[in-house]
This record gives structure tokens, sequence and C-alpha cells, in this order.
């Protein structure tokens, strides 16, 4: 599963658009899956509330709601078949200082239920086994404060 691109914006904002993403190639049973990783602004519990990706409501597979960290990171996904470039618009519960997508683009995936999932707001590394099934595929990604915010 290549890693199609990433978009980032530093304003600050509540929902967060992201115009003419690269989606790749068009292709029946392709699913596009975005790391969602962003920093809020306010002292309150964040989280991801709503996502859509090409016009497609996006499921929000797993994230975690920053209450100690500032930051959060969340997992989302849409079928979108048609379309070789697209829209990204994310909204928050709260204020964020910045949001990053890291997209990725798979093909005939077979579920979109997630078999395992990991996460941690605290200061401490996840530290988790995960069984991956055959023909299944890992995705991660992880969000911080105060250091190089990157993806």
């Amino acid at each position: 599963m290549p890693l199609q691109t990433t978009v980032s914006s530093s304003s600050s904002a509540i929902t967060f658009t992201f115009t003419s993403v690269n989606f790749g190639a068009a292709s029946p049973g392709r699913r596009l899956i975005g790391v969602v990783m962003a920093r809020r602004t306010v002292v309150a519990t964040s989280a991801l509330s709503a996502a859509t990706i090409g016009g497609s409501t996006a499921v929000i597979h797993v994230g975690n709601a920053s209450t100690d960290t500032a930051c959060n990171a969340t997992i989302i996904s849409a079928a979108e078949t048609t379309s070789t470039a697209g829209t990204i618009t994310l909204t928050f519960n709260a204020s964020q200082r910045w949001c990053a997508v890291a997209l990725y683009r798979e093909v005939y995936l077979t579920g979109t239920t997630p078999h395992a999932t990991a996460s941690d707001q605290g200061l401490t590394p996840v530290n988790a086994t995960i069984a991956i099934p055959s023909a299944g595929l890992v995705i991660g990604g992880s969000s911080w404060a105060d250091a190089l915010e990157t993806i």
C-alpha cells in the first residue's frame, strides 16, 4: 500500500479543507486511507469529529482524544473509486493549531473493520502486539507536541 501524498496546514481552525489532493489512479474497489494528525489550540479534549474524502463520508476507524499531550492522531478511510484528485475535509470538536494528513491508496481491501487497534493519549509510547491476518496490512500514525511536528 503506497503512500499517495501528504497535505498540511499551519492555520488555526476547527475545519480544515484540502483541495486538489492527489488520489492516484481511479480503480474499482479503491479505498483511500488517511492518517490525520493535529495539535489543539485550547485546553480541552480534542478529537476529529467528521471527515470526508472526495465528497464521501469517511469512516473514523481509530483515534485518540487528546487531553494531556495537546495532539491527536486518527485513522480514517473512504471508498473513492472514480476521481484522481479531490477534496479532504476534516472537522474537529475544538480549534486546532495545525493539521496534516498522510493519504494512502489501497485497492481491493476485503474489509474495512480494523482487526486490532492500539492507541495512547499519554506521554508513554504505545507498546502493542498486533497479529496481522493473511493479506492484511498495518497502518500507523503519531502526533506530538513541542517537537518538529511533521509527518
